[in-house]
């Protein structure tokens, strides 16, 4: 049952991403609602679920961009496993450290996906400061918002 329930959730949020992220995008930066996603997941059912979802997740999103297939799976995979550490049902974390586990997951999948695609070239300093600080940033504040909000529901 729990399984329908995150599958109907995940379609949910890879709709909603594809679509109304592109609507509130700002110069081409937009909120990563399937990182908060998967951070929600793992935190929820531990670092094997976020594994598993992590992978999927990146698996299904580079068949949109098929020359770096298997980078997205790669950093999935990564950020479910470190976010499966802060397993509710073994430690709580308090509210005020989700912000920053956001931002560090963001900024984490920006810094890996950008050294993987483009082999630590000499642009990095420009793309870190131009797309993978500010999308760290929007992240934290639409998604981060979001898992408090979905987290002070139950």
């Amino acid at each position: 049952m729990k399984f329908i329930r995150y599958l109907a959730a995940f379609i949910a949020v890879v709709i909603i991403q594809t679509t109304l992220c592109r609507l509130i995008s700002i110069k081409g930066i937009a909120p990563d609602l399937l990182l908060c996603f998967l951070l929600f997941l793992a935190t929820k059912e531990g670092a094997l679920i976020g594994v598993f979802t992590g992978f999927s997740m990146g698996l299904i999103l580079d068949v949109y961009s098929p020359q770096t297939l298997g980078i997205g799976s790669l950093v999935g995979s990564v950020i479910g496993y470190l976010a499966g550490f802060l397993d509710e049902r073994k430690i709580t974390l308090d509210d005020k450290y989700k912000l920053p586990v956001v931002f560090l997951a963001a900024l984490l999948k920006g810094v890996l996906t950008a050294a993987l695609v483009f082999n630590a070239h000499a642009a990095f300093h420009h793309l870190f400061l131009s797309q993978i600080l500010p999308t760290a940033f929007y992240t934290t504040l639409v998604g981060g918002v979001l898992l408090l909000i979905i987290g002070r529901r139950k």
